[in-house]
């Protein structure tokens, strides 16, 4: 799948780029994963070139489910370090029958037994991350800005004998925002994926950001329509808003993007629509 999406990549571009950085993120260790699986795929991505992109260096992480937007932050901090261009890549897969069988033991497998389940995915994804004035001087399309990031450390995580209350989560959310004018939220894209504690999280973070937002229901879903990804999430988001905004049935000039991973990672951003686009904006 990540050889998938990064051979989507190149068709893109519009010559060699050289030695890039690839930022990677892994989904954390579980039922059906082999222990050397980041070793072997850090190896296979450092081993792979081709005549449009290589990697310089691969690094990898991992964080959950909150993993891919995780790495655009990291990312972010590399083209700040003065990283010209950057790659960033998550790929994530439920679909192994160990696995299965852990996330049915948990009760946490979508049945019609277990209605608040969440049904597996898989996915692959990956994105150029740079500079404004670069990508016009390659003859790139800017297909978004990022505004805003922020992490978060949810103290009461999934398994925990106290309420989670999206502590976390709404620490994340807030640094993302920072500096953004009233309700400047109009889109959100978020990893709900039918599991009630992720809902209840959702809904006491989102409470406390409600000045932010336009219309707090513009709430996008994508695991309705591709299952839950895992650690893909939130790279998918990313093409999700930006396709949407470019073909034009999306009508926001700032989307947020947010992820949380079963364990106590959380991350958001918050994407701009391009300055040159037509802005699509609310009746």
């Amino acid at each position: 799948m990540l050889d998938a999406a990064l051979t989507d990549l190149e068709s893109s571009l519009p010559g060699p780029l050289g030695s890039l950085p690839l930022v990677l993120a892994l989904p954390a260790d579980r039922p059906g994963l082999p222990p050397d699986l980041a070793h072997r795929i850090v190896a296979a991505l450092t081993a792979r070139s081709t005549d449009h992109l290589r990697s310089a260096r691969c690094e990898s992480l991992t964080a959950g489910q909150a993993g891919g937007l995780t790495a655009i932050i990291h990312g972010v901090e590399l083209i700040r370090r003065g990283n010209p261009l950057v790659v960033v890549a998550a790929a994530d897969s439920w679909l192994h029958p160990q696995t299965l069988g852990w996330l049915d033991r948990c009760g946490r497998l979508h049945t019609p037994a277990m209605p608040w389940g969440f049904v597996p995915g898989e996915a692959g994804g990956c994105c150029l991350l740079a500079d404004q004035q670069l990508l016009a001087q390659l003859g790139l399309p800017c297909l978004g800005i990022i505004e805003g990031v922020g992490t978060g450390t949810e103290p009461h995580p999934l398994g925990s004998n106290a309420p989670c209350v999206g502590t976390g989560l709404t620490e994340a959310l807030q640094a993302a925002l920072d500096g953004i004018p009233e309700q400047g939220v109009e889109a959100i894209y978020c990893d709900l994926n039918g599991e009630r504690h992720r809902a209840d999280e959702a809904g006491f973070a989102l409470a406390r950001i409600g000045e932010s937002l336009r219309d707090p229901d513009a709430i996008f879903v994508p695991a309705t329509c591709w299952g839950d990804v895992g650690t893909a999430g939130g790279i998918l988001f990313v093409a999700l808003a930006a396709a949407a905004h470019q073909r034009r049935y999306a009508r926001w000039r700032r989307a947020l993007l947010f992820c949380s991973s079963d364990g106590p990672e959380r991350a958001a951003m918050l994407l701009a629509a391009p300055p040159t686009s037509e802005s699509h904006r609310w009746p």
